[in-house]
C-alpha cells in the first residue's frame, strides 16, 4: 500500500507547496539524450531537451551537461521555444567538435537546423537575478511539406510559424502579447484552418496567458468553441481534435504574457534504427479498463487519462496542507518500475 509519502522523521523539502504524478513505466522509448544536471529530457518527446523548469524561469547558478547519443549525433537541431539572458548560454558542439553558444530573448536566438555534434551539450546560467523562461531543443523536428498550408490568419497579428507552416503563435511571440479590446466580444485574431487541420490534433508546445482575461478559442468536433487560459502549458490544448469554424484569440485591455504556440499534429520523435536481437519482447498492449491503483481514502486521484498513474491531491496545481492518502496497488502494478514524470517540492513550482 502506497501511504504518507513522507517517511516517519523525514523534514519536508522546503515550505512551497508541491504537486507529483507518479507513472508505471514500462517499455523504454529510444534515448537520444543522457541529462547530467537539472536540465530534463521531455517525457512526452524524447528527442528534445529542455532548460531547468521549463517552460517556467529557470533559477539562477545553475550548470547542465547533455550526452546526445548516436541517435542525435549528426541530426539537425532546432530550438521550438527560445529565451535566455545575455549571460546566460546553450552551447552545443557543431560537426567539428567546436562549442557554438546561443543566447538571447527570442526563437530566433536559438539554434535552427544546427548540425549536432560528438561532444556533451552545456548549459549555464549566471548568478544575477535576472531569468527567463529558458529553451527546448529538439533532434530532427520533422516539418510538413513546404507548400501545406494548414492555417491562414484572417484578421490580427498572430502568426504562421514561418518553419513549421502547421503551427500557430499568438502577437509577438515569443515576447509578450498587445493587450486588445474585449476578451469575450472582439477578438484581437481570428485564424482559419484548412482541410489540412481540421480533424487534426492540435497541443500547445508553449502557453501562458493571463488567467480568465485572455483567450484561446477553438471549436471542437460538435460545434462548441472551448477557451484555453492560463500561466502553464497544461492550461493549452493538448491533443484537442479540432472542428470546423475559426480559430480566435482575445485579449483584454490590461495584463499580457509570453502567449502561446499550437501545432497541428506535432510529429512523434523518430523511431529508433532495428535491433536484430531485441533483449525483451514489447509489452502486451495495455487493455482500455485495466485497474492499476485504487485510492482507498484521501484526495490524490488515478489519472482518468492513464490508468497506471497517480496524482496528488488537485494537481497539477499545488495540494493543500495536513492531506494524506492511501493508494492501494493491483497485481497490475506490483512489481512494476514506478517513475515520478513531474515532481516540485522546493523552488519555481
Amino acid at each position: 500500500m502506497l501511504s504518507n509519502l513522507y517517511p516517519p522523521g523525514r523534514p519536508r523539502m522546503g515550505g512551497t507547496p508541491g504537486v507529483f504524478l507518479i507513472m508505471m513505466v514500462g517499455f523504454s522509448s529510444a534515448q537520444f539524450f543522457t541529462v547530467t544536471g537539472p536540465c530534463t529530457v521531455d517525457p512526452a518527446a524524447p528527442n528534445c531537451i529542455r532548460s531547468p523548469n521549463h517552460p517556467a524561469n529557470y533559477p539562477v547558478s545553475l550548470t547542465c551537461s547533455i550526452t546526445p547519443t548516436s541517435l542525435a549525433i549528426g541530426s539537425s537541431m532546432t530550438a521550438t521555444a527560445f529565451s535566455t539572458q545575455t549571460l546566460d548560454r546553450l552551447s552545443l558542439p557543431n560537426a567539428a567538435g567546436t562549442l557554438v553558444p546561443f543566447s538571447g530573448l527570442g526563437l530566433l536566438f536559438g539554434p535552427a537546423n544546427f548540425t549536432l555534434g560528438n561532444r556533451s551539450i552545456r548549459w549555464f546560467s549566471d548568478a544575477v537575478a535576472t531569468v527567463s523562461t529558458g529553451w527546448r531543443v529538439c533532434s530532427n523536428p520533422p516539418a510538413p511539406p513546404p507548400s501545406a498550408q494548414y492555417f491562414t490568419v484572417s484578421t490580427g497579428l498572430c502568426t504562421v510559424d514561418p518553419y513549421a507552416p502547421n503551427c500557430i503563435r499568438s502577437p509577438n511571440f515569443p515576447f509578450n502579447y498587445f493587450t486588445g479590446t474585449s476578451s469575450t466580444i472582439n477578438p484581437a485574431c481570428t485564424i482559419t484552418p484548412t482541410s489540412l487541420a481540421i480533424g487534426s490534433s492540435m497541443t500547445a508546445t508553449a502557453f501562458s496567458t493571463e488567467l480568465n482575461y485572455d483567450f484561446l478559442r477553438m471549436y471542437n468536433t460538435v460545434g462548441a468553441l472551448v477557451p484555453f487560459t492560463g500561466t502553464l502549458l497544461s492550461n493549452g490544448p493538448s491533443a484537442f481534435t479540432l472542428g470546423t469554424g475559426p480559430i480566435l484569440w482575445y485579449s483584454d485591455t490590461s495584463g499580457v504574457n509570453t502567449g502561446w504556440r499550437v501545432c497541428s499534429n506535432p510529429p512523434p520523435p523518430r523511431a529508433p534504427p532495428p535491433r536484430p536481437f531485441p533483449p525483451f519482447p514489447p509489452p502486451p498492449p495495455r487493455a482500455p479498463n485495466s485497474q492499476y491503483f485504487t485510492v482507498s481514502t484521501g484526495p490524490c486521484t488515478v489519472d482518468p487519462a492513464a490508468p497506471n498513474c497517480i496524482r496528488s491531491p488537485n494537481f497539477p496545481a499545488n495540494y493543500a496542507n495536513s492531506q494524506t492518502c492511501s493508494i492501494t496497488p493491483s497485481s497490475l502494478a506490483l512489481g512494476s518500475s514506478m517513475t515520478a514524470i513531474l515532481r516540485c517540492f522546493l523552488f519555481f513550482c
